[in-house]
């Protein structure tokens, strides 16, 4: 799927690919680049971009709580951690 998936990008110029296995419980999202590569985004790629959009849509609706907290694992990318501290 996510061969295919990135065949079809190149051939849309698509921005952003995502592929999914068959039961959608894992994705696979590639973005374009510049040069008009495509560039696949690991699952912490992912985490912190998803962290930084509810962050920045809660701070914008004004319901992100007072004392807000963000959980995440131990082997979870520490650029996690600098965008909840911002």
């Amino acid at each position: 799927a996510l061969a295919l998936g990135l065949t079809l990008a190149e051939q849309t110029g698509a921005d952003l690919m995502l592929a999914t296995d068959p039961d959608a419980d894992r994705v696979g999202i590639a973005v374009r680049c510049k040069d008009g590569s495509y560039e696949l985004l690991s699952g912490n790629e992912v985490g912190v971009l998803l962290l930084d959009y509810i962050c920045k849509g809660r701070i914008e609706n004004g319901t992100m709580p007072k004392d807000p907290v963000c959980v995440k694992s131990i082997v979870s990318t520490p650029l996690a951690d600098r965008v909840a501290e911002h």
